[in-house]
């Protein structure tokens, strides 16, 4: 399964809960693409090889 990023949607601040689980901006996931389909087209979340840099590696 591919690993994604949550990106914060678009105000950066937005988290997302996928089951019982809640996940931050900038915290990892796995799931299957399906799955999260909805929530990549929606800017939620991106897959982790093209997520931007953060400010903490700069």
């Amino acid at each position: 399964m591919p690993d994604y990023v949550v990106t914060g949607g678009p105000d950066g601040t937005a988290g997302v809960s996928l089951g019982s689980d809640h996940y931050a901006p900038g915290d990892r996931l796995t799931a299957t693409a399906r799955s999260v389909k909805w929530l990549v087209d929606g800017g939620y979340l991106t897959p982790a090889g093209s997520a931007p840099a953060s400010d903490e590696e700069e």
